[in-house]
This record gives C-alpha cells, sequence and structure tokens, in this order.
C-alpha cells in the first residue's frame, strides 16, 4: 500500500489548493525539483491581495523521519523574524496539509548558481556581474551570521537563488543539524558536501571562517569554470588540493583568494564582506581599474565602470545579468545595517583616485566644491542623438577602447563644460543691470549722491583741506559721538542682561508656584482618600461586631460556598474550585445562558463556517477565564508522571501551556474532575463561540478590524505577535471578562471536526461521531494571522499531535441550584 504521503506528495499538480483551512495556497506551476523537495510557484490566496509565492514542499523521505517536521517548523519560527535582508530568501511561515510539510518563500525564479555553473554559463558573466554576485552573497551570508549568531555551514550554488531584478536569495541557514543524519535518505544529493571546508567535516569547529573558504570556492569555480571538489572528496583532499590561478583576477586578487582557500583557519579574512573588499579592492591593472563601490550598505549606488566593447552582458534564461542587480537591491529592500566591524574602509590610495577620476563623467571633488553635482547617467544619455537604447554599454570605456580616444566629450554629456560656460551669463547680466541708461547718467547726475568706496575717499580727501581748528573740532565731535554710542550699546546690553536675569527669576517662581500648587493638591487628594478609608475601616469594624450575614465578597469567590448557599449565581461571576491534593483550580467565569447566531455572518470566512445557524445555550455553565498555564498543567502532569511539555524556552508559570495535543487536554479535564468532584470538561465549539462572541456580532469582539492590546498574534501585537505566547491575561478581556478568547494559543474543543455546519447541534452540545480522529481548534495564536484569531474562525488537527501555538482552556457543567 503506498504511503499517504507520498501519495499526496506525488498528487501536487497545477491550480490544487493546498494548505491548513486558515492559510490556502493555489499552486501554480512546478519551478524545479531540489535536494530538499519540489519548489512550486503558488498564489496565497488568504491574503486580502493575492501574492505570488514560492512553496518549498520538503520531501516525503525527510517527513517521514521522526523529528524532521518539528524541528523545521521550530527553525522557521525562529529565523523567520530575524532574517530580514534584501539578499535572504524570505521565508513568510511553515505549514501542514494531509501529511505533507512545506514553507511559504518570497517568489523565487527557480533558477540558482549551480544551475548556471552546470550549463557552463558561469563564465559568460562579465568582471562586473561576478563581483556583484559575489558581494550580494558575501552581504547576505555576513548578515545571517550576525543574526542568528553562528555560520550558515551549507554554503553551496544550490542554495543561491537568481532573481530577475532581485539578484542573489540565499537560503539554508540553519539546515545544517537537520540534513547531516539524513544524507543517505535523499535521492538527489545537495552540493555543500563539495564546499565545505576541513573543519567543516567535524561541524562543532565550524565558524565564520568556514563560509569563507565555501564562499572563495564558489569565487575560485566562477572565474575557472571548474569545480574544485566532488562529493566523494574528503578532509584529506582540502590538504593535498594545489590551486592554480583562474583567468580574469590578477596578481594582487589571486593573492588574496588564495588566503580564502587556505586548508588552515588562520590565514583566511574574517568574514566573507572581509574576502571580497581584499578581492576587489586590490585591482591595479590598468583594463581592471574600476571597481564597485564597496564603502556603500548596499551595491545599489550606480558605478561608473568602465567595460571593454567585447564584453556585452549575458542574460541567463530566468535571471538577470547578477552586474545589473545594484539598481535592483536599492529598490526592492531598505538598507541593512551592518556592523562598523565589517563596514569597508573607503578607498583612499591614490592608484583609486585616479581611476575613479579616469572612469567618472564629472569628479566626485565638483559637489565638494560647491559646483553644480553633473547630470544623471540618464540624463547624460538622452543627450546624445547618436546613442541608442541598443547599446547601454558604450556611455563608459575602458581606456584605450575607442570611446575613450576621442580627445573631449560631447558638450551635452560634459558636467565640466556646463560648469565653465553657465557662470559667465549671470555675471553679464549684473552687469548690464548696473550699468545707468546713458540719458538718466547725464539727466539725474546732481539729484543722486554718490556712493561706493570711490566717493568715500574724495570726501576724505577733502577733509584734509579744511583749516587745522576745523578740523581738530571735527575730530573731538566724531569721537564724543561715537563714545556717546558706545555707551549707549554697553548700557542696553547691561539693561537687556538684567531683564534676562529678572525673566528668568519669574518663570522660575511661577514654575515654583505651580509646582507647590501641584504638590498641594495632591495632598489635599491623599488626604480625601485617607478619610475614605478610615470610614470604610469603621463600617467594616463595626459590621464585625454583628452577627455574621451572608455578603458578596469582592472578586474571586469559593466554588463550595457557591454551592452550598443552595441559590442562583450572578453571571459573570469568577470563582475556584479547591483540589483534594492542596491548591486551587483555574478561575472559572459563569457565562449566561442565551442564543446567538453561530458562524461566518460577514461573508470573510471560509466554507467550514457556513451555513450560518442559531444556536440556544438553554443553561448557564461556567469557563476558564484564561487559558490553562504552565503551572496548572505541570501541577497536574507531575501529579499523574506525565513528561512536562517543552515550553520552547519562553518560560513557564503564568505562560499558556503549549505544546499538548487533544488527549493530553481531554486528560487534563478528567484529573481536574477528580480532584475537585465537579463535572470539568472541555468546552464545546458552540460554547466556545458564543463566549468569544460575549453577544457581539462583529468581526473580532471589540470591532471590525484588528487593534493594538486585544490579541497575541502576528499582526495584531508588536510586543508577542509573530515570536511567542504572552502572559495569560496580558490582553483587555472581552465584555463577559474573558481574556485570550482571540490570539495567544490556538485552543481545542470537544467538538469532532466537521466540514460544514449542515448538520450542526442546534443546543450547543458537542459533535461527535465514532471515527473522530480529528478534532476541532479554535482563536487563533501568536503565530497566526488577524483573519485566524475570529470568533468564527475553525480548523481541525489529529487528536495526537501537538504544537508550540495549541493549548487549551476548561469548561464546567454548573448544577441546577447554580442556574
Amino acid at each position: 500500500m503506498a504511503n499517504p504521503i507520498e501519495t499526496a506528495y506525488a498528487g501536487l499538480k497545477e491550480e490544487l489548493v493546498i494548505g491548513p483551512s486558515h492559510h490556502r495556497f493555489q499552486l501554480i506551476s512546478k519551478q524545479r525539483e531540489h535536494f530538499m523537495g519540489s519548489l512550486w510557484l503558488a498564489e496565497d490566496i488568504s491574503t486580502a491581495a493575492r501574492t505570488e509565492v514560492s512553496l518549498l514542499i520538503l520531501r516525503p523521505e525527510l517527513v517521514r523521519h521522526d523529528g524532521v517536521a518539528d524541528q523545521m517548523r521550530k527553525l522557521v519560527t525562529k529565523l523567520r523574524s530575524a532574517l530580514r535582508h534584501p539578499h535572504i530568501a524570505t521565508c513568510y511561515g511553515y505549514f501542514s496539509w494531509r501529511g505533507l510539510e512545506f514553507m511559504s518563500l518570497e517568489h523565487l525564479d527557480g533558477q540558482t548558481l549551480s544551475d548556471l555553473f552546470q550549463r557552463n554559463q558561469a563564465r559568460k558573466l562579465n568582471d562586473r556581474q561576478k563581483q556583484g554576485l559575489l558581494i550580494q552573497l558575501a552581504k547576505a551570508v555576513d548578515s545571517g551570521q550576525l543574526k542568528q549568531g553562528k555560520p550558515h555551514s551549507l554554503l553551496a550554488p544550490d542554495l543561491i537563488f537568481l532573481n530577475a531584478g532581485g539578484g542573489v536569495k540565499l537560503t539554508g541557514f540553519g539546515w545544517r543539524s537537520i540534513l547531516d543524519p539524513l544524507l543517505t535518505l535523499l535521492p538527489k544529493q545537495p552540493d555543500y558536501p563539495s564546499y565545505q571546508a576541513p573543519e567543516a567535516f567535524h561541524p562543532q569547529n565550524q565558524t565564520a571562517r568556514s563560509d569563507v573558504y565555501a564562499l572563495a570556492l564558489i569565487a575560485w569555480e566562477l572565474y575557472s569554470g571548474k569545480r574544485a571538489f566532488q562529493p566523494a572528496d574528503g578532509e584529506a583532499a582540502r590538504y593535498r588540493k594545489e590551486f592554480k590561478a583562474p583567468g580574469g583576477l590578477n596578481k594582487a586578487q589571486w593573492t588574496c583568494l588564495a588566503h580564502a582557500l587556505s586548508p588552515e583557519i588562520e590565514p583566511r579574512p574574517a568574514s566573507c564582506m572581509a574576502l571580497v573588499r581584499e578581492l576587489f579592492a586590490t585591482e591595479s591593472s590598468p583594463d581592471q581599474s574600476t571597481i564597485p563601490d564597496m564603502r556603500s550598505e548596499s551595491l545599489g549606488e550606480p558605478q561608473q565602470e568602465t567595460l571593454a566593447p567585447e564584453q556585452e552582458q549575458i542574460t541567463v534564461p530566468g535571471a538577470a545579468p547578477v552586474a545589473d542587480q545594484a539598481t535592483a537591491e536599492t529598490q526592492t529592500a531598505p538598507a541593512q545595517a551592518e556592523p562598523a566591524a565589517e563596514r569597508p574602509a573607503p578607498l583612499e590610495t591614490e592608484a583609486s583616485k585616479n581611476a575613479a577620476a579616469d572612469d567618472a563623467p564629472a569628479p566626485d571633488s565638483s559637489s565638494e566644491n560647491g559646483e553644480p553635482p553633473p547630470a544623471a547617467p540618464s540624463q547624460a544619455v538622452a543627450t546624445q542623438p547618436e546613442q541608442t537604447q541598443a547599446e547601454p554599454v558604450a556611455a563608459t570605456a575602458e581606456p584605450g577602447s575607442a570611446a575613450e580616444t576621442q580627445p573631449e566629450p560631447p558638450p551635452a554629456i560634459a558636467p565640466d563644460t556646463e560648469a565653465t560656460q553657465k557662470p559667465p551669463a549671470p555675471q553679464t547680466r549684473v552687469k548690464a543691470e548696473a550699468e545707468p541708461h546713458p540719458d538718466e547718467a547725464t539727466g539725474n547726475a546732481e539729484e543722486k549722491p554718490e556712493t561706493g568706496m570711490a566717493s568715500l575717499i574724495d570726501r576724505l580727501r577733502s577733509f584734509k583741506k579744511l583749516p587745522e581748528p576745523v578740523r581738530r573740532w571735527s575730530r573731538r565731535g566724531l569721537i564724543f559721538a561715537l563714545g556717546l554710542v558706545a555707551g549707549f550699546w554697553l548700557a542696553l546690553l547691561f539693561y537687556q542682561g538684567q531683564l534676562d536675569a529678572i525673566s528668568s527669576q519669574a518663570l522660575t517662581q511661577m514654575k515654583n508656584n505651580r509646582e507647590l500648587r501641584a504638590a498641594f493638591e495632591s495632598l489635599e487628594l491623599a488626604h480625601a482618600r485617607q478619610q475614605q478609608e478610615l470610614q470604610e475601616l469603621e463600617q467594616l469594624r463595626t459590621a464585625s461586631e454583628q452577627p455574621v450575614r451572608e455578603q458578596p465578597s469582592p472578586g474571586i469567590e469559593s466554588a463550595s460556598a457557591l454551592r452550598e448557599a443552595n441559590r442562583p449565581v450572578d453571571n459573570l461571576t469568577l470563582f475556584q474550585d479547591e483540589l483534594q491534593e492542596g491548591g486551587r483550580g483555574p478561575q472559572m467565569a459563569v457565562i449566561p445562558a442565551g442564543r446567538f447566531r453561530m458562524g461566518d455572518l460577514h461573508g470573510n470566512g471560509d466554507d467550514n463556517e457556513r451555513p450560518v445557524h442559531e444556536v440556544l445555550i438553554s443553561s448557564s455553565f461556567a469557563l476558564a477565564r484564561h487559558e490553562v498555564t504552565f503551572e496548572e498543567y505541570d501541577r497536574f502532569a507531575n501529579a499523574t508522571g506525565r513528561p512536562l511539555p517543552d515550553d520552547e524556552g519562553w518560560g513557564r508559570g503564568t505562560r499558556p501551556v503549549i505544546n499538548v495535543s487533544w488527549n493530553d487536554a481531554n486528560a487534563y479535564t478528567r484529573w481536574l474532575a477528580e480532584q475537585t468532584g465537579q463535572p470539568y470538561r472541555l468546552p464545546t465549539e458552540a460554547e466556545w463561540e458564543y463566549s468569544a462572541r460575549a453577544g457581539t456580532e462583529s468581526i473580532y469582539w471589540w470591532g471590525n478590524q484588528p487593534g493594538q492590546g486585544y490579541a497575541v498574534c502576528d499582526g495584531c501585537d508588536t510586543q508577542w505577535g509573530g515570536q511567542q505566547t504572552a502572559p495569560v491575561g496580558s490582553m483587555k478581556p472581552n465584555p463577559w471578562g474573558l481574556h485570550d478568547m482571540s490570539g495567544n494559543v490556538d485552543e481545542w474543543v470537544l467538538d469532532c471536526y466537521q466540514p460544514d455546519y449542515s448538520n450542526a447541534p442546534n443546543d450547543g452540545s458537542a459533535t461527535r461521531t465514532s471515527d473522530c480522529t480529528h478534532r476541532v481548534m479554535r482563536g487563533g495564536s501568536w503565530f497566526d494571522i488577524p483573519r485566524v484569531a475570529r470568533p468564527a474562525s475553525r480548523y481541525r488537527h489529529p487528536a495526537t499531535s501537538s504544537r508550540n501555538s495549541w493549548g487549551f482552556r476548561v469548561a464546567l457543567d454548573l448544577p441546577a441550584s447554580m442556574q
């Protein structure tokens, strides 16, 4: 009999809809076979705007192996929000469907660097394209190392996808520990054994320099066209191998690459970016003087690079030229901050300055000297009538090429010509405005006094012709006037300082007055509170002296006292049962009887939420105020000898218990019933939705849009959403005082799953079948999108399965005396 996982894997086809009920994908076309499984282009049909994604569906050989699915799920949960980089393939989530396991990735074109090597197309890339590919790859590797705190360890061409318009997209972070034990099970072998460093044959010894070795092997193959090692070559082959310098690298570059290919760890550069900086910052030959700008955070800054006429851009089938990814990088992703230790240092050598001066259409110093910056390259090309779109490389050329033999560039694209010809125009215009009309110069000469330096000099010369006494008194008068003016200004400055000081003192006094007033008001309020507390204490003292009477106590009441009272209990009353072994059970809230409409009331749900039908809850019941916590479940597990569920390192205590199956949850309710003598159980599906809605008919109990502070889900909450659970009660309660009915953890309910409500009971009871293998789950979790956190949303899972986003809460039937 065929294995059901293999049957489902073989049955994948175009237009097939796969995925859990709360998140569905429609397959469009198969992109490729990968050693991890099948890569499919699909459409995410659960989002508001349908989005194309790539689904990596794991091979049955991996899924059947015990623990692989859980390891991959935990890995995706841990890294999907951490690994954000333009050249690391974004992972949106991990899903299960009919025994298949798959992850949703950003749209990948399906072509890898391994494909280029196998088809011998990598050698057709020009130097700029090779440099761009290696720099993008180095940035991705170093960013991943920084964020996950350990090396990639699987760096190889078959994990390097090449996207048209997006450049390098690296995958495989954290896969090494999962794949190593399973290599013999895979029908298609991965490339990484051929690219791993000598120390990688002992995985515990790997460091960042192990990835440098793998990147150096990729670079050597990129320039030589030959693979250095075969999968069967072991650690000893790395020490025996004698690499020869490939074509396309000068002596200094080969020396740098040879250090990175050393079988010893110490001679290698400290990081992948350190390798590419040294590799492309040491070019000195005339025909390779232009290098990518290693000082920028991305390759998005346009590079004025000289290319030989015969170096045409090679378009590899299915991917854009890697050299052109510089522009795409800045358009598709925000700049990623690199650590200071990894930031490339500016290249200040004389050779690099000369190279930049020779290649750029306008020197960078133009902006530093206050001259206007040169026109953008696109504008410069547009002004050349003889240059067409079919010849984009003609804008720059290598030294010695036909384009460089032109002694002077055309005026339309020469920034220095523009800078020298434009300034005279405003000077001429100012001169023309300064010259008066001939008629005005003659007719108004006596009406306008002379101005300017020449007029002042003439007046001083005429002053010398005055008699000595007149000049002496004039000097004294001038000195007196200057002294008077100076004294006036000094007095003004002095009084200004005095005024500032007085103003500052006044402001300080006003501030002090406000503070005193606020303190006085605070004291009055405190006094009033004390008086009120004294009155309350006096009332309590008086009441204690009188005969004891039944009084409704505030807070949480004793369940036994409520039952002994033999009278109806108010709706929404909180109580707790005492356990035989000591301690108390979960806090329970009394839910009133009533009727409600169950299902997709707004038409934006799934088919399993229909048809909408009315349900009558004829009797009140009790439901746990919170999801069952680790503290409550651990008491049960220790008492019954069950293993403690994993808390994923998030903490136990008041966090909701996770990694529990439906069978575990049901066993807890039976133990709780034994400890309290009361009929505790899981809530029915109808009771759960009735309590989650709490008398409302909106999409969520608080309204029709997700909002902060109401639910823990991926898109509802910024503190825990998409990362981990929150302590119970961290969000606001619904109108009936119940917390986390939307989000935090998915909650098991009592019902057997049915595909719709066609035969659903209308009295609030549970749906039961004889062959019940899947149970219903409600509420959504920290891992899910807001749509899944709707009260109407429902989905199913095997009763024996568990995840780190699954939990439960308990319900209790109330005796007739409490109704």
